[in-house]
């Protein structure tokens, strides 16, 4: 019996170091399966996170070039009463406007321009003490303004996709050429009175408005202006001298600007 024990108890031995090493090696398999699965979940978190800052990173914010630029825009206007101090008294249609000008920008939010704009306005009504005794009478002719203005300009912060719609506000000095050409009405027309003189004055506007930025160089632009010229004085005109007391025109208009 012990010969018969000593074999038995070691294949038993044998059996249980075996099966421990079997044991052993399923734990390391499972050990080594779960750090790639858990390399493979960080990948993911990773590229997730990485996606997610994209997507939500905003894109740079669009500014215009700084520098020497070219603008021009139309639109129309409209010009109050001209109430003079003499014979007549004028009222308008609406009429064209149109603007050109040359510019420097200094920064992103200032700018300076020379510019250039005519306001042309044709004759609604006219009414005249040597024809009709002051009763407006239905219009003929017309008056243009050229005025020449140094302007300043500050843009706005823009806002919107790339902060391309930047608002502006403005504010010019300068003179203007006043022409009358033709002015006269129904009655006073059949007397041969037509009103015909040029005349110079100082000049102020103020503007408002916004530019979209296409690209660094290129904006589109819309906007208004108000334009106050003062007093006027059109010597020997067929009415006698005329002195309006001021030119009032508001216009819109929309254009381009270029930056070099």
């Amino acid at each position: 019996m012990p010969r018969l024990r000593t074999p038995l108890l070691l294949g038993l031995i044998g059996s249980l170091v075996s099966t421990g090493a079997v044991a052993q090696e399923a734990d390391s398999s499972m050990i080594q399966m779960l750090i790639q699965q858990n390399e493979e979940l960080r990948e993911r978190i990773e590229k997730l996170e990485a996606a997610s800052s994209f997507t939500s990173a905003e894109p740079d914010a669009l500014v215009p070039k700084n520098g020497l630029y070219v603008q021009a825009d139309i639109g129309g206007q409209y010009r109050d009463l001209a109430g003079e101090d003499g014979d007549t008294a004028t009222y308008f249609e609406r009429g064209f406007y149109g603007s050109a000008g040359i510019g420097y920008r200094f920064s992103p939010n200032f700018r300076l321009s020379a510019e250039y704009a005519n306001q042309s306005s044709d004759a609604d009504k006219v009414s005249a003490e040597d024809a009709g005794g002051g009763v407006p009478y239905p219009g003929l002719g017309a008056i243009t303004l050229n005025q020449y203005t140094i302007n300043a300009y500050y843009d706005v912060p823009g806002f919107g996709y790339k902060k391309r719609i930047r608002p502006y506000v403005g504010v010019g000095v300068g003179t203007q050429k006043s022409s009358l050409i033709g002015i006269s009405n129904s009655l006073a027309s059949e007397f041969n009175l037509y009103a015909f003189g040029e005349t110079w004055a100082p000049l102020v506007t103020f503007q408002a408005g916004a530019s979209y930025i296409v690209n660094e160089n290129t904006e589109i632009y819309a906007g208004g202006k108000y334009a106050h010229g003062s007093e006027m004085l059109f010597r020997g005109t067929a009415f006698g001298n005329l002195l309006p007391q001021s030119s009032r025109n508001w216009s819109v208009s929309g254009g381009v600007r270029y930056t070099f």
